[in-house]
């Protein structure tokens, strides 16, 4: 019974994720903050991971098409309409479109792109995957002020509750990868947690 509620309510946010997708494949996000920024790629690669699975569990092609246009949208280019920041070779994915990159949000954005090469062979999102990984993997340094980490590339310091998730992500992304540099931070970053006074400092910077 318990497992059916859960079920339900997980149909429930895949109808919802089909009804409410646009044709160019996005989800209008932050329109009530930001109205002209009103897409992010952290909500585009989670609803395709939620699409995916729903294809998963149903093998009905919609779901696969939906997450494959979610995707689509995430990686056009911002100049286009899109929410990626491209620059060369280097792909940032952008969860605030109009806002300096978010770690968090361009590793969920990327979790996105994972899911869906699971369940398709796409040469193309192959290839995003590899440029934004090192893309990621090239900027880490940004996203790390010497005692704590960095909600975005700019200026802002990460939460404990932020900084804890970077840490469960980027341990993700090196059992992915196998890229000894995410091991390397996720484990320097799990000290700096472990000093009490980073976590005071970095409380009274947030705060």
């Amino acid at each position: 019974e318990k497992d059916d509620k859960y079920l339900n309510k997980f149909k429930t946010m895949v109808m919802w994720a089909v009804a409410n997708q646009a044709e160019d494949g996005s989800w209008i996000t932050f329109d009530y903050v930001y109205p002209d920024h009103p897409y992010s790629a952290m909500a585009q690669g989670e609803g395709a991971s939620l699409l995916l699975r729903a294809y998963a569990l149903t093998n009905n092609e919609i779901y696969l098409d939906s997450a494959r246009k979610a995707l689509d949208f995430m990686i056009t280019p911002l100049n286009e309409g899109g929410t990626a920041f491209i620059e060369g070779d280097s792909i940032y994915l952008k969860e605030y479109t109009g806002l300096p990159t978010v770690l968090n949000g361009w590793s969920f954005a990327l979790f996105g792109l994972i899911d869906y090469i699971i369940i398709s062979n796409s040469k193309k999102i192959k290839n995003i995957i590899n440029k934004t990984i090192t893309t990621l993997e090239t900027n880490l340094e940004k996203f790390d002020n010497g005692f704590w980490s960095m909600y975005d590339i700019k200026e802002k310091i990460a939460s404990p509750f932020y900084h804890n998730l970077h840490i469960a992500q980027l341990k993700v992304l090196y059992d992915l990868t196998g890229i000894e540099k995410f091991k390397s931070f996720y484990e320097k970053w799990d000290q700096y947690r472990k000093k009490r006074k980073n976590k005071r400092k970095a409380f009274w910077l947030k705060a």
